[in-house]
């Protein structure tokens, strides 16, 4: 027997989004037609929750937002945290400290919008770095400076520093050797900014695992879901979906690891793979046969 979709977890930056950083009418109206179809439409992305929520807004109609690279789900109607898996503030702190040794200017993410604050920048008072004053620019003054060696009061998601690929995958490199498996980290290009990102996360957060814990909260089971996406900290959220669907534009690794590739971000991909999902136009070889 065939079952439909009923979850669709969505990346943004490259997907959602146009190159420009918009949301076409084209992929806003294929949202709403899944969720008047009765499919609950997620966003799940490596933004933080304000630069998530905003999209989602512009959107109208993804009211689960999986965010941080599934670091937290929250809810876009009222900023409720409804799942988190977070870093023990001493170990953030750890990890900031090797960061900062190695020449970088970590940034320590919490989970406390409603006070204003999105992170910390950690051991200084104002950035030196040309990635950090980029990234600050654009944070709307959503920040405040933490003294070195001071775990935050507020939950850690993820530590983050900026700067050029090589330099940061150096770093990374010695960071795995000395964290080893107590973090996750990533390396990754967002197209908003010139910089690369070093991201440490708790190994509990990740997008997939973050939609199987709201498919779980929905009562949906893992062959009625689907995920779309272009990069590679999505591919853990395709090896737990139903159907993995990559935009045009996505690499060649992701595009591999995909059931179905769709047209580009420029092109309404996005649009394509929701309308295609939510009419059962994907019964790939993990989806949707009960």
């Amino acid at each position: 027997m065939k079952v439909g979709c009923r979850l669709i977890a969505v990346d943004l930056d490259g997907t959602l989004l146009d190159p420009a950083g918009s949301v076409s009418p084209a992929v806003a109206a294929a949202v709403s037609r899944a969720a008047q179809a009765g499919v609950t439409v997620a966003v799940a992305t490596g933004r933080r929750h304000r630069s998530a929520l905003a999209v989602a807004r512009r959107v109208g109609a993804c009211v689960y937002l999986i965010i941080q690279h599934g670091a937290l789900i929250k809810r876009s109607d009222d900023d409720s945290t409804v799942w988190s898996a977070l870093i023990d503030g001493r170990l953030g702190v750890q990890a900031a400290d090797f960061m900062a040794a190695e020449g970088l200017e970590p940034l320590l993410f919490v989970d406390a919008c409603e006070r204003d604050l999105d992170f910390y920048l950690y051991g200084k008072d104002a950035p030196h770095g040309a990635g950090t004053r980029e990234f600050l620019a654009a944070s709307q003054g959503f920040v405040r400076a933490l003294p070195r060696g001071t775990p935050p009061e507020e939950p850690v998601t993820e530590v983050l520093s900026l700067g050029e690929r090589d330099e940061l995958a150096d770093v990374r490199d010695k960071f795995t050797a000395r964290f080893g498996d107590a973090l996750t980290t990533y390396l990754l290009k967002s197209p908003r900014y010139e910089h690369f990102f070093l991201e440490a996360m708790s190994p509990r957060a990740g997008k997939g695992r973050a939609l199987l814990e709201l498919a779980g909260m929905l009562g949906v089971s893992r062959c009625e879901t689907a995920a779309i996406g272009d990069d590679l900290n999505d591919l853990d959220m395709f090896a737990a979906a139903g159907v993995a669907v990559a935009m045009g534009n996505a690499t060649e690794r992701v595009k591999r690891a995909a059931d179905f590739v769709v047209g580009t971000n420029a092109c309404d991909g996005a649009a394509e793979a929701i309308d295609a999902v939510v009419a059962g136009g994907f019964g790939g070889p993990r989806g949707w046969t009960a």
